[in-house]
């Protein structure tokens, strides 16, 4: 871990309109940026046993965008369906979709629906064949969406998922995808520079601990290949795809709610093989990362409960070099938060909760700039 070595900053812009957590959000086409659903309230949280009883907390059916001239927020029409763990994705047409989720009752939802921001309008979009949150969603080349895995929640109880669909931007329809090789949910999917889309690690239901296992889809035949598996079974991690089509993975559990890990490790599709990589200064869960203008990384925040400190660090991963630096310190620590990269090369941190023994949600927001 080596000192900053170039000036950056961290600077609040306006705030969301809705405090929540574990919302979902999108960079549109006209530049804004769209929050949907996510959690508002407190959260009990036993970071051992995961125990969520005496939570006050709602899930939103309420959207908003960014603007980023202004600095502010403006509410949008709400969604049909409240949803957490959702997935969204923007279609060639400009419209978006929000997909499954958990709408706050014990269920699952398998609805979709399409957003048209020339009417401020959500239309049903469809049906996936399974209800799922926790998932992985991806936006293909040709513009279909593609989502695989998750948990299928009913009356209290997950059921992980090995199921995968894609959604057809043109006839807007959902069509069944061949299955992957492994149930799991919590885990990463990412569109690889072939097209292709890597799927890592998770939570498969059935062991105590994460799994290790990796697969690569191909869309054009519609089928599944095993990858080199992890070092480690890891979930709750990030994947962010280099600009050398490279694919660094960070923080995550090695099982349900244990804390943060502090490893990251990067995957090379063209040799199939793991690279170690340093070790952050903290061990993250529920954190963010992404891909900045200048092609290196920047992980923000962590799910670091009744401790602030690490939740409010940054920490900026140098493909060239292999090594992390300390950057700047966010305004205030949170974790389940969104990042979007905007146009202007400034990245949007919005929402999220406070790490304290009742998590409460957010609605601040900041900006942090090279």
């Amino acid at each position: 871990m080596i000192p900053p070595t170039s000036a950056k900053a961290v600077v609040e812009t306006g705030p969301m309109r809705h405090a929540r957590a574990g919302h979902t959000a999108i960079r549109t086409q006209d530049g804004g940026v769209m929050v949907t659903g996510g959690a508002d309230g407190v959260l009990a949280w036993d970071p051992v046993h995961g125990s969520r009883q005496g939570s006050v907390n709602a899930t939103l059916n309420s959207a908003e965008r960014y603007d980023p001239t202004s600095g502010t927020w403006a509410l949008l029409a709400p969604m049909r369906t409240a949803r957490s763990g959702h997935g969204m994705a923007v279609l060639p047409s400009g419209e978006s979709i929000a997909i499954g989720g958990d709408d706050g009752t014990g269920a699952s939802q398998r609805s979709v629906e399409r957003y048209d921001p020339a009417s401020d309008t959500w239309t049903a979009a469809g049906s996936m064949t399974d209800p799922r949150f926790s998932f992985g969603t991806v936006t293909l080349g040709n513009g279909d969406v593609f989502v695989c895995g998750g948990n299928h929640l009913r009356d209290g109880q997950g059921h992980v998922l090995d199921g995968a669909e894609r959604y057809d931007a043109g006839d807007g329809l959902w069509h069944r995808a061949a299955p992957m090789r492994h149930a799991r949910m919590n885990h990463t999917a990412t569109l690889l520079l072939s097209g292709m889309v890597l799927v890592v690690g998770g939570y498969r239901g059935t062991d105590a601990v994460a799994t290790a296992t990796v697969e690569i889809y191909d869309p054009v035949r519609d089928t599944w290949r095993d990858a080199l598996s992890l070092p480690r079974g890891r979930m709750q991690h990030t994947a962010t795809r280099l600009r050398s089509g490279k694919v660094l993975i960070t923080g995550g559990a090695f099982a349900p709610f244990d804390p943060g890990i502090a490893s990251s490790i990067v995957y090379d599709p063209a040799t199939d093989r793991w690279e170690p990589a340093v070790e952050m200064a903290y061990g993250r869960v529920a954190h963010s990362t992404s891909l900045l203008v200048s092609g290196r990384v920047l992980v923000a925040g962590n799910a670091s409960i009744g401790d602030p400190v690490p939740a409010r660090t940054t920490e900026i991963y140098d493909p060239d070099t292999g090594r992390w630096e300390i950057g700047v310190d966010l305004p205030e620590p949170r974790f389940t938060h969104s990042a979007t990269l905007l146009d202007d090369g400034d990245l949007l941190l919005a929402g999220g909760r406070l790490p304290v023994s009742h998590p409460v949600a957010l609605c601040t927001a900041a900006l942090y700039r090279e």
